[in-house]
């Protein structure tokens, strides 16, 4: 007769660390939320702490991956090139990477001017 015996799986080093957005792009409009996927190929989900850096002053860390599998969101507050990076670690080692994100002002930019006592001249043919 056959009895099913639990075994423990082999706890392993981090490892194959990667960072994607769900959009699959490097670009995001400001003031909206982007969503970042964290994958990791190799490291017991369970007994790995995630580090993430927004890279605009917003940090967060996670002790279960599987907590952040649809992702986590993030709403940038200005424009520019943010460095948006992950540590993975547990008690056999770590891994690490980084991705750049292009936050843009995607509204366009209007500009009224008043003038007041001048006088734009016309040309006449």
């Amino acid at each position: 007769m056959y009895t099913p015996m639990k075994q423990m799986c082999p706890n392993r080093a981090s490892k194959g660390l990667s960072l994607s957005t769900r959009e699959g792009k490097l670009t995001a409009d400001l003031h909206t939320n982007v969503t970042f996927l964290v994958h990791l190929d190799e490291g017991d989900s369970m007994r790995t702490n995630i580090q993430q850096d927004f890279g605009d002053g917003t940090a967060v860390s996670y002790s279960i991956l599987s907590w952040i599998e649809g992702g986590i969101r993030h709403v940038y507050k200005t424009a520019g090139i943010f460095r948006f990076s992950a540590l993975a670690e547990n008690t056999l080692g770590f891994d690490s990477t980084t991705l750049y994100l292009h936050v843009i002002c995607a509204s366009p930019l209007y500009i009224h001017l008043l003038c007041q006592g001048y006088s734009i001249p016309t040309i006449e043919d």
